[in-house]
């Protein structure tokens, strides 16, 4: 059966119709929802002028880096400090940009391993390959461990009632038969924004189940038990799961509130 619903993707433009008329992407959505990364933002900036986080790094490396870089600024005109300030001002969204590059190819690796265990192993997790990726290795160990049976990914849904759509990564049934929904996040750790967006995809998974990109149908709704984040950007690779689904998708319906607000 196919909907109403279809997905562009071309280029960098990536839109979710139904009638041919734009839908708001969940992500989008979870935009208006705050991330605690000031710290790190100010980091990236003041990194210019020779800062080195005193966490990671001694006094006397701090110190010399300092020291290296002030001598460099010593020796600028008006133009070369307020080229150093420019780049001090967008050092951030240029490793946020560097990160997402990255964050794509980990993205694609771990929906390959999915993919292949649903289109070659009937869902069951696969085992390992000798030339896997390190982190999709730990992400085997883990699914070995944990995973019944991967049922989708990469799955669109969307809501006419809120006018949303989106495409989740993963959904998957545990080894205790719960029905887990989930994100891969390039991000070093879980933020609750995660797990509202999850939140949404679920809320639109309830409306008109799942389907692929031109709107046929993939599986009808289901009730989901559970969310998870993988935030591969951590030093060490572990899910984070959430349970209380309804406050989740209450989360999603305010922060969408919050967002045609805004907008």
């Amino acid at each position: 059966m196919t909907s109403n619903y279809k997905f562009i993707d071309e280029g960098k433009q990536h839109l979710h119709m139904l009638d041919e008329k734009p839908l708001l992407g969940t992500s989008t959505v979870c935009n208006v929802l705050a991330k605690p990364l000031t710290w790190w933002a100010s980091g990236m900036a003041v990194s210019v002028f020779g800062w080195l986080n005193p966490k990671n790094n001694p006094v006397e490396a701090l110190k010399s880096r300092a020291s290296e870089v002030l001598e460099q600024i010593k020796g600028l005109d008006v133009e070369g400090y307020l080229e150093l300030l420019k780049k001090a001002y967008g050092a951030h969204n240029e490793k946020k940009e560097i990160s997402a590059e990255e964050g794509i190819d980990m993205h694609s690796l771990l929906e390959k391993y999915v993919r292949d265990c649903i289109d070659t192993n009937n869902g069951s997790p696969l085992a390992h390959d000798p030339n896997e990726n390190e982190k999709v290795g730990v992400f085997i160990d883990w699914s070995l461990e944990n995973v019944e049976k991967f049922i989708l990914c990469e799955a669109h849904v969307y809501s006419e009632r809120m006018w949303t759509g989106g495409i989740f990564d993963v959904l998957y049934q545990d080894k205790k038969g719960k029905w887990i929904l989930g994100d891969f996040k390039s991000s070093k750790e879980a933020y609750l924004s995660h797990f509202i967006q999850i939140a949404g995809y679920d809320l639109q998974f309830t409306e008109h189940g799942a389907l692929d990109n031109d709107g046929n149908s993939l599986r009808g709704a289901e009730k989901i038990d559970g969310y998870v984040v993988f935030p591969f950007g951590a030093k060490k690779f572990e899910p984070s799961f959430r349970y209380n689904t309804e406050e989740l998708r209450k989360g999603f319906e305010s922060a969408l509130c919050l967002y045609k607000l805004t907008n």
